[in-house]
C-alpha cells in the first residue's frame, strides 16, 4: 500500500526547517522505498519558502545584534576571536535552508498538486459563511489548508 503524505506549513515550521532530522529522513527513506508519496501544492511550498526567509532573516539580525554587543568589545581586535564575531549575510543562511528544502522535496520525488480547477468562488463563499474548515475562533484568518 502506498500512502500519500501532505504536510501543512506548520509541520515544516515546527521542525525548524531541519530537513535532515529523523522525521524528514524517514519520509525520504519511505518515499524511496515506494511506501509513500509526499505531496505538496504551490500554496504550502510558497508559505514554507516565505517563512524560511522571514524567520532566518530575523534570527540572523538578532545574531548580528548579539555579536555587536558591547560585552564583546574586548574581543573584536583579538585575532583568535575576530572571525567568531563575523556573522554571514542573511542570504547565505536562507539560500542554504531553501536549498535543503528543495533537496528534501526532490529526494522524496514530491508530487505537486495543481491548484487549477479549484472553484475559488466556492472557497471564498465557504470562508465568509464560516463553513468547514473555516471556523468561528479565527474569523480573520484565511485557512490555506482548505484548498
Amino acid at each position: 500500500m502506498k500512502y500519500r503524505v501532505f504536510l501543512d506549513t506548520n509541520i515544516y515550521d515546527a521542525a525548524n526547517y531541519s530537513f535532515r532530522n529523523a522525521q524528514f529522513t524517514r519520509l525520504v527513506s519511505l518515499s524511496k522505498a515506494g511506501q509513500l508519496c509526499v505531496v505538496i501544492n504551490s500554496v504550502i511550498e510558497g508559505e514554507v519558502r516565505s517563512h524560511i526567509n522571514e524567520r532566518i532573516r530575523k534570527a540572523v539580525g538578532s545574531l548580528g545584534k548579539v555579536a555587536k554587543d558591547c560585552a564583546f568589545a574586548g574581543f573584536r581586535n583579538v585575532e583568535a576571536f575576530k572571525e567568531k564575531l563575523l556573522i554571514p549575510e542573511a542570504s547565505e543562511w536562507t539560500d542554504y535552508v531553501l536549498n535543503e528544502f528543495s533537496e528534501f522535496l526532490s529526494s522524496c520525488s514530491v508530487r505537486h498538486i495543481p491548484l487549477n480547477g479549484i472553484d475559488v468562488e466556492s472557497v471564498i463563499k465557504d470562508y465568509f459563511l464560516q463553513r468547514f474548515p473555516f471556523e468561528q475562533k479565527k474569523p480573520d484568518e484565511f485557512k490555506d489548508a482548505s484548498l
